[in-house]
């Protein structure tokens, strides 16, 4: 009996108005659909960029979505504290890896020497640096504690010392003039 409807056909699924029998889904955002996978590739240290990338989703869509839905930026919240546990091992492991500091260099004479790679050294100082310093804004573990005093010393007064004179010397030698450092002195 193709093309013929039977009665349980015609009433409208979940997904379905009754009115129109147009399928809509209820609740579904993108962020709703994709919730688990952006969560999970945050936990391993993924940015929210690369995720969205991946998904094919608005970056700015994602975040406006987040910042409407509590639930949702709880989850990405934590998801993000584990990334940041991932960034940490990531920063470890770059660190450990000492297998391209060196490279062979050919010399005028034909003979060959190892010779330090500064430049993947620089690269993966830089690679450290960026992941420490993300980690140390999304993480409250990782981040710099700051506290603040409101007295002095043993309760007292706040004292406030302005040391010019060190800043003096240290901006003099970094134009290389000694000669402000020994007036100073």
């Amino acid at each position: 009996m193709a093309g013929q409807t039977t009665p349980s056909d015609s009433r409208p699924t979940d997904n379905e108005t009754p009115e129109t029998g147009v399928s809509v889904v209820r609740d579904a955002t993108p962020l709703a659909l994709h919730l688990d996978t952006i969560c999970s590739r945050l936990a391993q240290g993924t940015g929210l960029r690369a995720v969205c990338r991946e998904l094919g989703l608005g970056e700015s869509n994602v975040r406006f979505w987040l910042s409407k839905d509590e639930e949702a930026h709880r989850q990405v919240k934590a998801a993000r504290e584990l990334g940041c546990d991932s960034l940490a091992d990531e920063a470890i492991e770059i660190a450990d890896d000492v297998s391209r500091d060196w490279k062979k260099r050919t010399n005028s004479d034909g003979s060959t020497e190892d010779v330090v790679d500064t430049e993947h050294i620089q690269r993966s100082k830089l690679r450290i640096d960026t992941r420490l310093r993300l980690i140390g804004q999304w993480s409250r573990r990782y981040g710099d504690k700051v506290q603040h005093e409101h007295t002095g010393k043993d309760g007292g007064a706040i004292v406030t010392e302005t040391r010019v004179p060190l800043i003096i010397a240290l901006s003099a030698r970094l134009r290389n003039k000694p000669e402000a450092i020994e007036a100073l002195e």
